[in-house]
């Protein structure tokens, strides 16, 4: 037998466990991902897990979605003889929250950069590749998010799952969970 014919006999009775993990690492190759961050733990340990599944080859789109700083106001405790919350801008006075377009439309540049910012800090910590795409957004979170997906066919969007009791999941709903219900295409969820 040439030596030609033994390397083909050997690739035949290849271990089949080698070649799974051959064509896996091939397809993570020019895989694009897409991983939804804001400032949380969970946010920068599902960039890390990412990058240690999809490697350095894989083309990372950072994205934070931000919306415009809120608070809560009460107002004055004695006006009409009972507080009640209202929600407005931070900077906003309490006739502008009863205007929806006013709550999101002023200072829309800073929150873009702030929201970019933020997701260029995750994309640093996590140590992804340089060519990696911070973005930086203001709006709906799972819009923009699929959004952008479509924009640059993502293969896959990462998403953390934070574990905040039952009084944060009240006031701030789970932007993971919704993807997982619009989801069009794979979603990874880190705990």
């Amino acid at each position: 037998m040439s030596s030609s014919d033994k390397g083909a006999n050997d690739a035949v009775h290849a271990d089949p466990m080698t070649s799974v993990a051959t064509s896996v690492v091939t397809s993570v190759v020019g895989m694009k991902v897409l991983l939804a961050v804001d400032d949380s733990d969970a946010s920068l340990r599902a960039a890390k897990v990412a990058h240690e599944l999809f490697g350095d080859s894989a083309k990372y789109f950072v994205v934070n979605v931000s919306g415009r700083d809120m608070q809560l106001w009460s107002g004055d405790p004695m006006t009409w003889g009972v507080p009640y919350p209202l929600v407005l801008a931070r900077d906003g006075a309490p006739g502008a929250a009863f205007h929806a377009e006013n709550l999101y439309d002023a200072d829309v540049p800073a929150a873009i950069d702030r929201a970019h910012d933020e997701a260029l800090a995750v994309s640093t910590a996590a140590e992804l590749p340089s060519d990696a795409v911070a973005v930086g957004l203001t709006g709906d979170p799972v819009a923009q998010i699929r959004q952008i997906a479509d924009d640059e066919s993502i293969d896959v969007v990462v998403v953390g799952s934070g574990s905040g009791g039952w009084w944060q999941h009240l006031f701030d709903p789970s932007v993971s969970k919704a993807i997982l219900r619009h989801a069009d295409r794979p979603v990874l969820v880190v705990p």
